[in-house]
């Protein structure tokens, strides 16, 4: 099903949304699932960089939508419901890293300011989702954690700790939604080359080329053709799994 994803049929007919569309993973999500034939409602609190990233993708709808406000779950949902009257499959996908801060000098608002987003967000849009995904021909749910989801470094105590949570609330939730049909997986990428990680210092980026099996950083495809296999059919028999997609780069950590 997803094996040819340009002759249109991967996903035809699929209903999907993918927060954090606006650039990056989810950007090249957006777009490969509507090459696979999905309808897709990409959702990015930069509505601009929103509508100029999809501009002329008739199979793509941008919502302007801060996932971290209260009512943003409901707001995605009844625009979704109102253009296609569905929901298939849910990609949560946006995400901050926060400020680089010791654990001692961390204030309340950034900790919450990272939970909100990265973990906070997806669990409402989520919740709010599952009556919709019931009543689809197999619901997907992919959520986006990310290799520091596996281990830790030093001061980004809160985008490490939401990563961590992203895999457990998978996980669990795979167990409660699974006899209805859906599935839900998480992503673990590597580093990817965004628009965030193009800010590095190129003798950053020379290093962590250097412990990258592959020899490179990824690319957003890299991981959206993942996002694509957990969405098709092939992957109807996976669920509460994540995929490592770093190039080699966790394999001696």
């Amino acid at each position: 099903m997803a094996r040819n994803p340009e002759t249109g049929t991967g996903l035809s007919g699929r209903v999907a949304i993918i927060t954090g569309a606006a650039d990056g993973i989810g950007e090249a999500t957006a777009q490969l699932f509507a090459a696979a034939g999905a309808k897709v409602v990409a959702v990015d609190r930069d509505g601009e960089k929103l509508r100029a990233a999809h501009a002329g993708a008739a199979e793509i709808l941008c919502l302007e939508q801060d996932v971290s406000t209260p009512d943003s779950a409901q707001r995605i949902l009844e625009y979704t419901t109102r253009h296609h009257n569905s929901l298939d499959i849910l990609v949560n996908n946006a995400g901050v890293s926060g400020e680089r801060l010791p654990i001692a000098e961390l204030p309340d608002a950034v900790w919450d300011g990272v939970m909100g987003i990265n973990i906070g967000a997806m669990f409402r849009l989520t919740r709010a989702a599952i009556p919709l995904l019931r009543l689809s021909r197999g619901g997907r749910v992919i959520n986006l954690s990310s290799s520091l989801g596996l281990f830790a470094v030093e001061a980004m105590s809160p985008y490490i700790t939401s990563k961590h949570a992203i895999i457990g609330f998978t996980r669990s939730l795979a167990l409660e939604i699974g006899r209805d049909g859906i599935t839900a997986n998480y992503i673990i990428p590597g580093m990817i080359l965004t628009g965030q990680t193009r800010g590095y210092p190129q003798a950053r980026l020379n290093q962590i080329v250097g412990d990258i099996a592959l020899g490179r950083l990824g690319m957003p495809l890299d991981i959206a053709k993942i996002a694509l296999f957990l969405a098709s059919e092939d992957a109807a028999y996976v669920t509460g799994q994540g995929i490592v997609c770093d190039g080699g780069w966790t394999v001696k950590l």
